[in-house]
């Protein structure tokens, strides 16, 4: 099984915030400060 580096971060966000309480990323009121977590997560990986 392949996974995209990019699908990577995704997953492990989405982790992060169901662990949150957060169930749905559609839930997540601020999509540009989901994504900036996305790419912190994505250089951190790096």
């Amino acid at each position: 099984m392949v996974i995209q580096k990019d699908v990577l971060p995704m997953l492990f966000a989405y982790y992060y915030f169901y662990r949150k309480g957060i169930e749905s990323i559609e839930k997540i009121p601020d999509r540009t400060v989901f994504e900036q977590y996305l790419y912190k997560v994505l250089f951190a990986l790096n």
